[in-house]
């Protein structure tokens, strides 16, 4: 894991891009402001470079900055962008002199530059915190690219082959997680009562696989079965695909509205969803029962029953 902790500004450290995914950098960063990101043409911090500041500004603004000149080339308000209490997750894509800066699940840049002005070939990149702010980073590597990603550059080659011919994505896929980071475009669901995010898990307990809620700060995915909430340690994290789109849609009446996900399967075999319902003000996440309408959630170690709740389901899935 990749740390540093400074009060200097553009103490960069420098890092080498691999060829096999240099048109993207995946990252998590815990800071209270000030995440710096250099897109450099060398081992050096000096020209040609691209920065990308987040959360800059006393963590009010965020913006891209060529060869370290004002004015800056983009520039957008983010307030309390970044946290010095968790890891907050963004992406940074440099393809074609298109230069990108996003956050984790939401496919929209929050900050867009085309470096018409000076275009070069970027082959290093280097990261710092500034103005006092010390701050801690963990890159995704090659090898914890998400399954995902890996699958639809498998189907963008098919449908070159194909030429053209229509077939469907699969919306998402279920990845194993570790246990010190969600993988990029996982599902969020919301907050847990301690301010850790809840995302969509699922996990095996007695035999069975539930849809279940993996808490960022707890590093567990929790299932409801029975009459109890179980901690699992093992567990998969949905993906969504970047090219689809997911919603939570109300249950009315119990029943489940179009496009819902399956999420597993009972102890009776009857396909099971991927519901989500508030208890005492924190998000929990569990299967949806479609013969009995409810959603059971796992919450303060018990399984609770719920009538009024939220299905994920799929948007879109475009060709």
């Amino acid at each position: 894991m990749p740390e540093i902790v400074t009060g200097e500004e553009k103490d960069y450290q420098i890092q080498p891009l691999d060829s096999k995914s240099q048109n993207t950098l995946t990252f998590d960063v815990k800071c209270k402001s000030d995440a710096g990101i250099a897109l450099l043409g060398s081992d050096a911090v000096d020209g040609p470079m691209i920065e990308v500041f987040i959360g800059g500004w006393e963590n009010t603004k965020s913006a891209i900055r060529l060869n370290q000149t004002k004015p800056n080339k983009a520039e957008v308000d983010t307030p309390a962008i970044v946290s010095d209490e968790e890891y907050r997750r963004f992406w940074v894509t440099f393809k074609k002199n298109v230069i990108e800066v996003g956050k984790e699940d939401e496919t929209t840049p929050l900050l867009s530059w085309t470096n018409d002005e000076e275009p070069f070939q970027i082959t290093h990149y280097a990261f710092t915190t500034g103005w006092g702010s010390a701050g801690t980073w963990m890159f995704d590597t090659v090898e914890e690219m998400s399954e995902s990603e890996e699958e639809e550059d498998d189907e963008s080659e098919a449908v070159r082959r194909r030429g053209f011919k229509p077939f469907f994505r699969r919306p998402g896929v279920w990845k194993n997680a570790k246990l010190d980071k969600m993988p990029m475009r996982a599902v969020l669901a919301g907050m847990d009562s301690d301010g850790g995010n809840v995302y969509v898990g699922r996990a095996k307990h007695d035999g069975l696989l539930l849809p279940g809620k993996v808490v960022s700060t707890h590093r567990l995915c929790y299932v409801a079965c029975g009459d109890q909430e179980h901690g699992e340690e093992n567990f998969q994290v949905l993906i969504r695909n970047q090219h689809c789109e997911f919603d939570w849609v109300a249950a009315v009446d119990g029943q489940l509205p179009n496009g819902a996900l399956q999420g597993g399967i009972s102890s009776d075999k009857e396909a099971v969803f991927i519901g989500r319902a508030t208890v005492n003000d924190a998000v929990a996440v569990g299967p949806v029962y479609p013969s009995r309408g409810v959603c059971t959630v796992p919450y303060g170690g018990e399984s609770i029953e719920m009538t009024d709740f939220e299905v994920l389901v799929v948007k879109s899935i475009p060709l």
